[in-house]
């Protein structure tokens, strides 16, 4: 929940804490009986949770676009860092058809560390470490679907921006 505390997802548009939202995603008991619960592990550390709503599932309002799965089990995969401390510190923006569900374009932010002066050759290890989790995040993605083929996987990173101030 940390996550989505960090992001602002747990803020109503009138600036209150939304404290309904965040005792849904607390409990986890009702998402894994109403959903689909996905979760990242490392070793015995539960690192973080994602529900997928499928068809029937009273959260469905929740998760209505195609995609979604997709983007709850990439985002549940690189949650757990894949064994690689970088890419666990990506955030996920989107999961995009290219052009279609054949293949997806996946849509990253990352920040690039404090001891390098260019973020472009942080880029260019960020999307080396993609490269090399591609076959294992594709296997993930297969894994939440009831396609016959997974899609392939298009990766965009970009440096997050820090809030102007």
């Amino acid at each position: 929940m940390a996550g989505y505390d960090a992001d602002g997802y747990l803020v109503n548009p009138d600036g209150s804490y939304d404290h309904d939202y965040a005792g849904w995603l607390a409990d986890g008991g009702t998402r894994a009986r109403d959903g689909v619960l996905m979760v990242a592990v490392d070793g015995d550390d539960l690192l973080g949770t994602v529900t997928w709503c499928p068809p029937g599932s009273p959260f469905r309002e929740v998760s209505t676009r195609a995609d979604q799965a997709e983007f709850r089990t990439l985002s549940v995969a690189l949650a757990g860092g894949l064994g690689d401390e970088v890419l666990s510190g990506l955030t996920l923006r989107a999961v995009l058809p290219a052009p279609d569900a054949s293949r997806l374009l996946v849509c990253l932010e990352f920040s690039p560390g404090p001891q390098s002066a260019d973020a472009r050759l942080d880029l260019a290890d960020v999307l080396s470490r993609l490269e090399r989790a591609r076959p294992m995040l594709r296997r993930e993605v297969a894994h939440s679907l009831t396609r016959k083929r997974a899609p392939e996987l298009e990766f965009a990173v970009v440096p997050r921006q820090e809030a102007a101030r």
